[in-house]
């Protein structure tokens, strides 16, 4: 290959270099003087080129790194190379970004030259800062969960708990539990021994094992129970990594139910109800956290393939979006556990509440919280007039978890719901009707059954319903109204589901 050849493929190279190349190129003399952008300089922000030739590299530099700026310069001058270094550039507007730099020294007829290549690095610490942030609401969601909550790796090995596990287990703070053992805690080593057994016994048949009753000796020397859930953790590829584990300390009602054996038809009805509440929500915390974890570990895999130079940022603000809306998910579950308690305890407080109000004021909540969803949502009222029902203080509830349903179980690009209230009588009296129509996936007619006919029984309700309509059933029925659930298109459950709720007419 002739000389000729290789000084055009040379100059080929330069020109296509400067102008499709995705990062940010500046040759620069010696001196810091701009000599030459890349067309991506342009696309970045800078209008025409003179805005740039001639300028000085520096006056781009965020004043506090200037210093910093000019001895990598000088450096490099002498070391013909400067590895990546983060500082704060401005843009022609006047305000500042993260860049990575990379940059070498060009020798040409006795002078130096730079060529450096300028990454915009702004996009990937917000994300960064975003995961992080996440990672926080993350610990604050468990920590505040009554539960004792932790999880290992395939060798139990600790990689993380919530505050009160990491109470009873002596550690103070959660953190301090990573890359531990169950034989560096607390606990006898009897327990540690059996602690080790059923974690790898769940994760060799890939199977949960829910409500083992075991001992625990505590960081404080008490001897409990606890009452533990065991459920497999799998990676994207459904391989199974490790196992989390969710319990109660039962210590109290082991206790009780010693002392209370002659009482004993008064304490199963309330402890197979609290069993109830408790299954669902192991079911419902469970998917959430399976769902956030997932979520962080594909973001971190996302974040390490920094060999892609025309990464997109859109998987990740993905996957930050579902973990944001799991924590929602939890913090509205954490919420209806503690109203559904409260209604258990204080079931026959009643109020009598404007209908129309009500309504408008949780469409227009559920709205707010869904703004990034396309949703249409039609409230049809009849009456002008107010139109006052039979309630309690935890009705809005009932209504904002119905629509948070319809929402959440629809995958369609347009949400459609459509409420219409109207006057009924039945038994001589009189009573109001609220449709709740909507187009989502609808319910099948066994889970139809599950939800309303046998909420109060424990059977295998929990594997199919979360509490947010148990806490529905739960508030209609005290107003001394009911619900039904029926198909949007008779036959047809996949076309949509028709919630309707009659309330006693005040």
């Amino acid at each position: 290959m002739n000389k000729q050849i290789i000084s055009e493929l040379k100059n080929e190279l330069y020109n296509s270099l400067f102008e499709s190349f995705p990062d940010l190129i500046f040759l620069i003399d010696s001196k810091g003087r701009i000599l030459d952008i890349s067309k991506s300089v342009l696309d970045h922000g800078a209008l025409r080129k003179n805005n740039i030739i001639d300028k000085l590299i520096f006056n781009f530099i965020h004043p506090s790194q200037i210093n910093s700026v000019r001895e990598s310069f000088n450096a490099l001058l002498n070391d013909g190379k400067l590895e990546k270094k983060e500082y704060k550039l401005k843009r022609l507007d006047g305000s500042y970004y993260s860049a990575e730099i990379s940059a070498i020294s060009i020798e040409k007829h006795n002078s130096q030259y730079i060529l450096a290549v300028i990454r915009d690095i702004s996009e990937k610490k917000k994300a960064r800062n975003q995961l992080k942030n996440k990672k926080e609401m993350f610990q604050l969601v468990i920590d505040n969960i009554p539960q004792y909550i932790y999880w290992k790796d395939k060798d139990s090995i600790y990689k993380g708990c919530n505050e009160n596990f990491a109470r009873v287990a002596g550690v103070q703070e959660p953190e301090y539990i990573i890359g531990k053992t169950d034989y560096d805690l607390a606990w006898k080593r009897s327990e540690a021994d059996t602690f080790y057994e059923i974690d790898h016994l769940v994760m060799e048949l890939d199977k949960p094992e829910y409500h083992v009753i075991e001992p625990q000796m505590q960081a404080n020397g008490k001897q409990a129970w606890r009452d533990t859930n065991r459920i497999p953790l799998h990676d994207g590829n459904g391989k199974v990594i490790g196992v989390l584990g969710t319990y109660e300390d039962i210590t109290e009602r082991i206790r009780a139910e010693r002392a209370l054996s002659d009482s004993k038809k008064k304490y199963e009805k309330a402890f197979n109800r609290a069993e109830f509440y408790k299954d669902i929500f192991a079911h419902d915390i469970s998917n959430i956290l399976q769902s956030i974890l997932s979520s962080i570990e594909l973001c971190q895999v996302y974040l390490n393939k920094s060999e892609d130079k025309n990464k997109d940022t859109d998987e990740l603000k993905m996957l930050l979006k579902i973990v944001n809306e799991q924590i929602d998910r939890g913090n509205l579950l954490i919420s209806n556990i503690k109203k559904l308690s409260l209604l258990e305890k204080s079931p026959n407080i009643k109020t009598t509440e404007n209908l129309q109000l009500l309504l408008k004021n949780c469409v227009q909540k559920i709205l707010e919280e869904n703004s990034d969803k396309r949703i249409e949502l039609d409230l049809n009222q009849a009456e002008s007039n107010p139109l006052f029902v039979r309630g309690n203080k935890y009705l809005d509830d009932a209504f904002y978890n119905i629509l948070k349903n319809s929402i959440e179980h629809n995958n369609n690009q347009k949400i459609q719901i459509k409420i219409s209230v109207s006057e009924v009588t039945k038994a001589r009296q009189a009573y109001i009707k609220i449709e709740i129509i909507d187009n989502g996936k609808g319910i099948p007619n066994k889970q139809k059954d599950a939800i309303l006919g046998n909420l109060r029984e424990k059977s295998q309700v929990s594997n199919r319903i979360g509490l947010g309509l148990l806490f529905v059933e739960k508030i209609i029925a005290l107003c001394g109204g009911e619900i039904t659930i029926r198909d949007k298109i008779e036959g047809a459950h996949s076309k949509g589901t028709n919630f309707t709720v009659i309330l006693p007419k005040e």
